[in-house]
């Protein structure tokens, strides 16, 4: 497996004034980055003041806005090049590192900057990019022989765009975020990947997720509470026990058994669960299923696991619009020819992946709607967390937070499931050669999170269950027999 892409996490001098130190901290740990971006001189600053003991713990600092940290500043980070210019004159002597060799022009290298603005005109809603005409004129590009990404702390997050042969993403918080105190630059904290070969991927953890925050049941009002009884952080929860947090002014008992859980949880990267409560106990099929949208007119993509005697990986691809029903078709014929009576796992599979699945088999192979119909699907979700059987580690319940939560390492396609179906609708209009996906890279996505889907299934299966129940009502139970589903999207 490749080495993983370097992780960047970003920092503004709002963001670090908006977070307690406490959150700042938290969201260092959760993000674990080879590096720290602070947009600008202030937020070292800042950050400095608020949490002295790990300014340095996460990899160099980048910070654009800085020259007394050398101009420009290079940093090799896991086989990528990182350069920070801080003037015109720090980015004139890029051409001077790519001679030198310093940098390797066979892989991407990301020049990280204050100095190009991108502002939108809201009248003709068109892109601007400021001060392109100085940086194109300073960096010499055509002297180059590499291939260059310009990262700017002037560009919000997730920006992306060719500006006459300067490829420009983004790195900062947008405006209205900083205003509003919402969205990546407010309420958020980015932390980016920079691949190997230009792709720039990003991912964010809410403020809202840090700290006390992170406990399931606990808004700011309970978390101020909770700190005035004592309990700083998550951890310090951890090891209370829930009848401790009944002194806590509107803390009931569920909500002081919630709390514990997720604490203890979070803490030990471990799933907390409730009694010996029903799971498959045959070996089961994991899948997961890549569509060109969230109403889906083509199944594409069906990755399957099968670790019953030799462990098998399979995609079943579709390359051909055309024939939106073939990936189907072929998976279910499978199943009943190699797999059938064994449960069939899908992760918000009773939301997503099952239904949609029996429509397109309905529609695309209905001589196969029985085999479908009379399979046994299992949703380690909807299982753990609409029935209330278990608690999960993640600071939310998706698969890639629990799966990272619980030790998962992932590899790291810089692909997302929105990435993915954008790539597919496009290659759906166009046809061509452009635009047909990497459908080897696509395929390394879609078992990424088939394989982390048993992992969180072999961690659920492997928690010991709880000598005490849940004191909630609402606690449901097991699932229905292994001759049915599990449950209907009437469940919801």
């Amino acid at each position: 497996m490749a080495s993983p892409p370097p992780r960047v996490t970003v920092l503004s001098s709002d963001l670090v004034t908006r977070c307690r130190a406490a959150q700042v901290r938290d969201a260092l740990r959760y993000a674990d980055p080879d590096a720290l971006l602070l947009s600008d001189p202030g937020a070292l600053v800042r950050l400095r003041a608020a949490t002295p003991d790990l300014v340095e713990e996460f990899g160099p600092l980048l910070v654009p806005g800085d020259a007394n940290r050398g101009d420009p500043a290079h940093h090799r980070i896991r086989g990528v090049d990182l350069v920070v210019p801080t003037t015109d004159e720090g980015l004139a002597e890029i051409e001077a590192l790519e001679s030198a060799g310093t940098v390797e022009p066979s892989t991407e290298t990301y020049v990280i900057s204050d100095r190009l603005d991108v502002s939108v005109r809201p009248t003709s809603l068109e892109a601007t990019l400021s001060g392109v005409t100085t940086y194109r004129e300073s960096l010499a590009p055509d002297a180059l022989g590499g291939s260059y990404t310009h990262v700017s702390t002037a560009a919000p997050v997730d920006y992306y765009r060719e500006w006459d042969g300067l490829t420009a993403a983004g790195a900062g918080p947008d405006a209205d975020s900083v205003a509003t105190g919402t969205g990546r630059g407010g309420a958020e904290i980015p932390t980016l990947q920079f691949h190997s070969d230009g792709t720039v991927c990003s991912t964010a953890i809410a403020t809202t997720r840090l700290g006390l925050r992170a406990l399931s049941g606990v808004g700011e009002t309970t978390a101020g509470r909770l700190r005035e009884a004592g309990y700083a952080d998550p951890e310090a929860v951890a090891e209370a026990q829930p009848a401790d947090l009944l002194d806590v002014s509107g803390v009931g008992r569920e909500s002081a058994e919630t709390i514990c859980d997720h604490a203890r949880a979070l803490e030990a990267g471990e799933v907390v669960r409730y009694g010996d409560e029903y799971v498959p106990d045959r070996e089961p099929v994991f899948i997961d299923i890549e569509t060109d949208g969230l109403t889906p007119t083509v199944v594409w993509l069906i990755g399957v696991l099968d670790r019953e005697g030799e462990e098998t990986y399979m995609s079943f691809l579709n390359r051909d619009p055309d024939d939106p029903g073939r990936a189907v078709e072929a998976f279910v014929s499978w199943y009943a020819a190699n797999a059938r009576g064994r449960p069939v796992v899908a992760y918000n599979g009773l939301s997503f992946d099952f239904p949609t699945i029996a429509d397109h088999v309905e529609r695309h192979c209905p001589e196969h709607l029985d085999d479908w119909e009379s399979t046994y699907t299992f949703d380690p979700y909807y299982w753990a967390v609409r029935q209330d059987n278990a608690v999960f580690p993640g600071r939310t319940n998706k698969l890639g937070d629990v799966a990272a939560a619980l030790g998962w390492e992932t590899d790291d396609t810089g692909l997302t499931g929105a990435a993915v179906g954008r790539a597919y609708r496009q290659w759906m209009r166009e046809r061509t050669a452009e635009a047909e996906p990497d459908w080897e890279r696509h395929e390394r996505y879609c078992e990424d999170d088939v394989r982390s889907l048993a992992f969180v299934y072999d961690a659920l299966t492997a928690a010991s269950g709880s000598s005490q129940q849940r004191t909630s009502s609402s606690h449901s139970g097991s699932a229905t027999g292994d001759d049915t589903s599990q449950g209907t999207l009437t469940d919801f």
